[in-house]
C-alpha cells in the first residue's frame, strides 16, 4: 500500500519549485489584497459612493468634519496598501512575461497600472 499524495504538491529546491511558490503567493495575496482595497474605500473614507453632487456646501462639510478621523486613517492605510500592491503586480507582471513568447503583454500589464493607478486610487483621495 502506498501513502496517500498530499493535496499541495510539495515545492522543490529547484528553479521550477520557485516559480510554483510564486504563483501561490499571487493567489493567496490577491483575495486580502482586494478585500482591503474594499474595506478602505466604503466603511472608512467614505467615497464609495461619493457624497451627491446635490447636496449643499455646509452639509458636504460637516460630514468632513464629523469623518476626519477616520477619513485619515483610511487614506493612510491606502498608501501603505498601493506600495504592497505594486510588488504584487510586479509578480504578475513577471508571470505573465514568462508565459508568453513577447513581452508586450506584461510591459502592456504594467503601463495599464500605471495610468489605471491615477483614476482609481488617487482621484478619490480628492
Amino acid at each position: 500500500m502506498t501513502a496517500a499524495s498530499p493535496a499541495v504538491p510539495a515545492v522543490s529546491a529547484g528553479r521550477g519549485g520557485r516559480r510554483l511558490l510564486d504563483l501561490w503567493a499571487c493567489w493567496w495575496v490577491f483575495p486580502p489584497f482586494y478585500t482591503l482595497f474594499g474595506i478602505i474605500f466604503v466603511p472608512l473614507t467614505r467615497v464609495m459612493p461619493p457624497p451627491s453632487p446635490a447636496k449643499p456646501t455646509a452639509q458636504i462639510v460637516l460630514f468632513f468634519h464629523a469623518h476626519a478621523l477616520t477619513i485619515q486613517i483610511g487614506f493612510s492605510v491606502l498608501m501603505l496598501a498601493i506600495g504592497a500592491g505594486s510588488v504584487l503586480n510586479g509578480l504578475v507582471a513577471y508571470q505573465m512575461r514568462r508565459m508568453t513568447v513577447d513581452p508586450v503583454f506584461s510591459y502592456a500589464y504594467i503601463a495599464t497600472l500605471a495610468v489605471g493607478a491615477i483614476p482609481g486610487c488617487l482621484f478619490a483621495a480628492f
